[in-house]
């Protein structure tokens, strides 16, 4: 039995041996062949497969003829649409490739022609085979009446500028847009507007902002159906710097030196003390190093009393007030003062019946200042000043009395007394009994 096996198993060695190794150089070539033969079979005799592919996009043709006409659609081709999809038999080599962005749908718009309801055809084309299907294949639009409507663009500003800066004028490239849309969109329009935010700006602003729609609720209108005649505006504001500036109310004084003699320029009020400028850091540093702002002039001449005018700022180019306002100026002009002081004046006492009271008080002399008019204060002395207190209608007693200072009225003077009171005693006068 074994043996038999033996037999059997050299027998097919023997013929795997005679069929892989006799000829095999023309087996080897008719295998090549084979392959070259199924290689060509392929590219040339290739069959076709279909292929889906989703989500194509549709373009649409002919708007500008439909806007020609004077007509729009009341909803764009897309939102009329469910997502397209085609199917398209194309060779096996290619199935693999082709993709929606090797497929376009069209929709024509030329055969419309008047507003209402149509029904139109999506035609897909590709280099990648044959278009077998489209689905949806057409699609329902609806067409109205074009209509066009004026917006005024109104800037909105938000935030405020850096500390110490003002904004100038807003200026806008455009201030108003045209619309152009369906009817029914067209009459939800109320306005347009452009935003913009200056938080924290410190220099001009130059800035492309883009417009947007609103409708009478308020609300941000969008649609690609609303053809605006333009999309942004060139906003730009200029920013000044701004800063708090003394007024130079002195320099403005002209003809001080002409008032009369005897008299001063006491004082120069101005209200207000100081006005808020604004413009460039350049011309606020200008007016900074030369002290602040410079008046219109102030003629005094010739005066005796206060003078009071009205006057203007004066302004280097560039700068400007932020608030445009005249300026009150008081020049207060009075006689020169003169002040004198004596000393150890006598107090007198007054009003005492000598023959019922004696007085005393703690108060005999005081320091007395004066201060008057220049000169009517050359010729004042001590003998001028008549110090008392009066006692008049008082009984014994002890009392606290006021220092009266009498001066002539011609010398138009102020007293000052190192002390106002006095300490007078009344003592009644003893009689022998007859």
């Amino acid at each position: 039995m074994n043996s038999q096996i033996r037999n059997l198993s050299s027998r097919f060695g023997q013929f795997l041996k005679r069929t892989f190794l006799h000829n095999w150089g023309t087996k080897f070539v008719s295998l090549i062949f084979a392959v070259l033969l199924w290689h060509y079979a392929v590219l040339t005799l290739n069959t076709n497969r279909a292929v889906i592919v989703n989500d194509v996009p549709v373009t649409v043709s002919s708007s500008s003829t439909l806007r020609a006409r004077g007509l729009v659609l009341s909803r764009s081709v897309e939102e009329s649409l469910t997502p397209v999809r085609v199917t398209v038999n194309t060779p096996l080599s290619s199935a693999g490739a082709i993709n929606a962005e090797q497929i376009s749908v069209n929709c024509d718009l030329s055969s419309i022609t008047s507003s209402g309801t149509y029904t139109l055809p999506l035609q897909a084309r590709t280099n990648y085979g044959t278009v077998a299907s489209v689905t949806p294949n057409s699609v329902t639009v609806e067409v109205e009446a074009t209509a066009t409507r004026n917006l005024p663009v109104d800037p909105v500003i938000q935030g405020s500028p850096a500390e110490g800066c003002v904004l100038g004028e807003v200026g806008l490239s455009a201030t108003t847009i045209t619309v152009t849309g369906p009817e029914a969109l067209i009459s939800t329009l109320d306005s347009a507007s452009v935003t913009l935010s200056v938080e924290n700006a410190d220099g001009d602003i130059r800035r492309s902002v883009p417009i947007k729609l609103w409708d009478s609720d308020g609300d941000e209108l969008s649609s690609p159906l609303l053809s605006l005649s333009q999309k942004d505006v060139i906003l730009t504001i200029p920013i000044s710097h701004t800063s708090s500036l003394p007024i130079l109310a002195w320099d403005a004084v002209i003809g001080a030196d002409t008032i009369p003699d005897g008299y001063e320029v006491t004082a120069i009020e101005s209200f207000p003390e100081s006005l808020q400028v604004m413009g460039s850091a350049a011309v606020l540093d200008s007016l900074a190093e030369q002290g602040g702002l410079t008046l219109s002039p102030i003629d005094v001449t010739g005066a005796s009393s206060d003078v009071r005018s009205y006057c203007t700022v004066s302004l280097p180019d560039g700068a400007t007030l932020v608030q445009n306002r005249s300026i009150l100026v008081i020049v207060r002009i009075q006689r020169k003062m003169t002040t004198l002081t004596f000393d150890n004046v006598p107090v007198e006492i007054r009003g005492v019946d000598a023959d019922s009271f004696t007085a005393r008080s703690t108060i005999t002399a005081v320091q007395v200042t004066v201060t008057g008019p220049e000169s009517k204060m050359q010729s004042f002395t001590a003998s001028h000043l008549q110090l008392y207190v009066d006692m008049s209608d008082r009984n014994a007693g002890t009392y606290t009395m006021p220092i009266h200072c009498l001066i002539d009225d011609f010398y138009e003077a102020q007293t000052t007394l190192s002390s106002e009171t006095a300490d007078v005693t009344l003592t009644e006068v003893l009689r022998n009994q007859e």
